[in-house]
């Protein structure tokens, strides 16, 4: 049975007028704010390169991690949801803990592209002491609102997912072994139970991909290596990311987010992207990876992961581990990310929980259907009810 939820609908707009936070949809109904970023360029340059410095295991750097994390997430919370807003969500997380109903935000972003790079994985509420993204009460998730609904993919394990790792020759290498055969040794137990079949893709060019998608069905595409930006202003709203891929002489050749969103939305089957970052970024406050994953969505696939190893790859494994194996059991893409986020933080006493950015397009997070559990539910129907009533009812 389909997991029940309620949405609170948070909208970054930037106008003629200024810089708005605005709540479109929520149990208590609607607010808006006038806001702004509390952050320089040079603040989100220190937080990146501070939560991207390898620690291993040392326990000053993970408390200095931790501590960063909090800091710019609080100053991130009372920047943006501060008001009205701050109200509206107080309100509708209190009415989601009456209803025993988890509250989904979804976070959107318009005509503001650098305020896509903003750590908003790392949003705490100081007032309940938590980070939005670990809550029990809350699922955080970035949302591409295309006016359109999704349904779920009827699918029988085993899940298929396709592996591309990129290392050209003219730029920095990858360990193609060490990584594929790591990503095997994670996986192989949802092998074993039948849920999971991960093939490499032998091929690492655009033509190869293409290819290998047309002779078989995948559901999962999963890219390692590197990426950039285009050549377009930072602040210009079409700003693509790219993907490094081979030629055929096996030297570097930049595949831009759309061209790679173009050739997955032609095949049906595949419903996730997941997008491994291998590298120190030349500019720590900003991930060309959310990019790529913006433009995947655009072009029409559901749901995208991008994440980094650099900092911790032991917190990397176990969150594929607990992603996957999630997703393998028809969990919605929502709770897979919250349970690998949680599985990090139990693991390791650092920030790298915070790392995996997810966007999606789905109106529950539910990309895969287990045939067994029986037919497809309806398509969803808009909130009903005194919403306005409600938010009176549960002011603070």
């Amino acid at each position: 049975m389909e997991s029940q939820h309620l949405n609170f609908d948070l909208l970054i707009e930037r106008t003629d007028e200024g810089l708005f936070s605005i709540v479109q949809d929520s149990p208590a109904g609607s607010a808006a704010a006038v806001v702004h970023s509390p952050f320089t360029y040079e603040e989100l340059q220190a937080l990146w390169l501070t939560l991207q410095e390898p620690h291993q295991n040392e326990s000053i750097r993970m408390e200095q991690q931790r501590t960063a994390s909090r800091t710019y997430g609080e100053q991130l919370f009372r920047a943006f949801c501060t008001g009205e807003v701050a109200d509206c969500l107080r309100n509708s997380l209190n009415i989601a803990l009456r209803d025993r109903t988890p509250l989904r935000i979804r976070l959107m972003v318009k005509n503001a592209p650098e305020l896509v790079h903003l750590p908003w994985e790392y949003l705490y509420n100081p007032e309940t002491h938590e980070f939005l993204a670990l809550s029990g009460q809350s699922t955080l998730v970035r949302y591409i609102d295309l006016r359109h609904q999704i349904r779920p993919y009827v699918v029988e394990q085993p899940l298929r997912v396709l592996v591309m790792i990129a290392s050209p020759e003219n730029h920095p290498q990858l360990h193609l072994e060490r990584e594929w055969l790591g990503l095997l040794d994670t996986l192989d137990h949802l092998a074993l139970q039948g849920k999971l079949i991960v093939e490499l893709l032998r091929d690492p060019t655009l033509v190869g991909l293409q290819r290998q998608l047309r002779e078989k069905k995948y559901h999962i595409f999963h890219f390692v290596g590197f990426g950039a930006f285009d050549q377009g202003s930072f602040n210009t709203v079409s700003q693509d990311g790219l993907l490094l891929f081979e030629d055929k002489m096996g030297r570097g050749r930049y595949v831009s987010g759309q061209h790679v969103g173009n050739l997955l939305r032609d095949h049906y089957s595949v419903r996730l992207a997941v997008l491994n970052l291998r590298q120190h970024r030349n500019d720590p406050a900003r991930n060309p990876f959310i990019n790529a994953a913006q433009s995947i969505l655009q072009r029409g696939v559901p749901a995208a992961v991008t994440f980094s190893a650099e900092s911790s790859p032991i917190s990397a494994v176990n969150f594929i581990d607990e992603f996957y194996a999630a997703i393998a059991n028809y969990e919605n893409v929502d709770s897979a990310i919250t349970l690998a986020r949680r599985s990090v933080q139990n693991i390791e006493a650092s920030a790298a929980w915070g790392s995996p950015i997810y966007f999606t397009r789905t109106a529950r997070g539910k990309i895969f259907h287990d045939p067994a559990a029986g037919p497809l539910p309806a398509f969803d129907e808009p909130l009903t009810g005194p919403v306005d009533d409600l938010r009176l009812r549960y002011m603070i």
